[in-house]
């Protein structure tokens, strides 16, 4: 049984999830500069957590770059992740890039339902 504040911040989310007719999903741009060994891991990882890989670029002196979008949603508690894809060796930028419509799974999950 939950506490009476846990039930109304469930409550809260479901409010907001059925009312937003548009269901927006902030987007973020997300770059990443890591060693080459670390771009497949760190692809992968990004694209698991409903993110599109826009490009790798290589770097020279065996570093390489991936870019790409990812919900900001999705990014919570992200740099301790990275820091272990990448053994501390990345420099990330972030910046807007978008709203996008939110996955019906993903909305049903953060409702609970």
């Amino acid at each position: 049984m939950l506490p009476p504040v846990a039930k109304a911040v469930v409550e809260a989310i479901r409010f907001v999830a059925k009312a937003d007719c548009n269901g927006a999903d902030c987007q973020r741009l997300k770059s990443y500069s890591c060693a080459e060994a670390a771009i497949g891991d760190l692809a992968g990882d990004l694209s698991g957590r409903r993110g599109h890989i826009m490009g790798t670029d290589a770097r020279g002196h065996g570093l390489s770059a991936i870019t790409g979008e990812v919900p900001l949603a999705e990014l919570n508690d992200y740099q301790s992740r990275l820091k272990s894809l990448t053994g501390g060796r990345v420099v990330t930028s972030i910046e807007f890039a978008r709203y996008s419509a939110v996955p019906p799974m993903a909305i049903a999950a953060a409702v609970g339902e």
